[in-house]
């Protein structure tokens, strides 16, 4: 190595006129520095195992315990602690037909909707999503045509939790990529940064199949909470606008979980007395 920076050295001194002398000193500066150096320090490439551990965080367990797996995303100010989900315990309770993934009849003070999955490439059945809704915010007495329900249903005011399971192993940049997609065209060139806040959410490296993600839209507000173990809060109008649209609008990235949710909202419409 000394022997080619040397030569590097002198040849860099000869094309620029630099003094040799002052090249000299600093190859006699570096070979010094070499010789300081502890031999049993330096890594060996042909061994990933001998990389010091003064500068090589490790990666082998998560915070979440899981071994083999390490988090992503960057750790932010808006992390905040997670909310408690408590699930009814009645009979309510209704099984996605393709995934075969339960939702049960409510969830703290929403109610279940209506679910479905979200299918990639026709086939590949990523995970189940399901609609619960603050009925207490819900006038349904006034919704009079289809039109009001989806001002309802595409309206983030209306207080709403989205729960997805995974419906199979996935990688958390995998599943962030594609949420990140998902919403872009929908934000409108409007608070990318939210987006991009969404984006580095912490979780571990694999979601694995039955791990929950909820996101929990209220006004402006967004909470993403990756099961009972983190969770993070944005605030941009325009970002829980764009996920209420990627769920429920007219492109929804599960198109049976937004029929499903329909339905039960018209049922639940005629079911109730109307008013002028």
């Amino acid at each position: 190595m000394t022997s080619l920076l040397r030569g590097s050295l002198l040849k860099n001194a000869k094309d620029h006129n630099i003094v040799v002398v002052e090249a000299v000193k600093k190859l006699k500066k570096l070979s010094s520095d070499e010789e300081d150096i502890d031999p049993s320090s330096r890594r060996s490439f042909d061994n990933d195992k001998d990389i010091s551990p003064d500068i090589t965080p490790d990666l082998s367990r998560s915070e979440s315990g899981d071994e083999g797996e390490h988090n992503v995303g960057l750790q932010r100010d808006h992390d905040i602690e997670p909310i408690e989900i408590v699930y009814t315990t009645d009979e309510s309770e209704t099984i996605e037909p393709v995934s075969g993934i339960h939702f049960a009849g409510g969830m703290n003070q929403y109610k279940f909707i209506g679910c479905g999955v979200r299918t990639k490439y026709l086939v590949f059945h990523a995970y189940a999503v399901g609609l619960y809704l603050d009925m207490e915010s819900v006038d349904m007495a006034k919704m009079k045509t289809s039109d009001d329900i989806d001002d309802v249903l595409l309206n983030p005011h209306y207080a709403r939790v989205f729960r997805l399971v995974m419906n199979r192993n996935v990688t958390s940049s995998q599943y962030m990529g594609a949420i990140y997609d998902a919403l872009t065209p929908l934000m409108r060139g409007q608070d990318m940064d939210k987006l991009e806040e969404m984006k580095t959410q912490e979780m571990p490296s694999m979601l694995h199949k039955g791990t929950e993600i909820f996101l929990i839209v209220n006004g402006n507000k967004l909470i993403m909470q990756l099961g009972m173990d983190r969770a993070a809060q944005i605030e941009s109008l325009v970002l829980t606008s764009a996920i209420c649209e990627n769920y429920l609008g007219g492109k929804p990235v599960s198109p049976a979980a937004k029929k499903a949710v329909v339905k039960e909202m018209e049922n639940l419409r005629t079911s109730e007395p109307r008013t002028e």
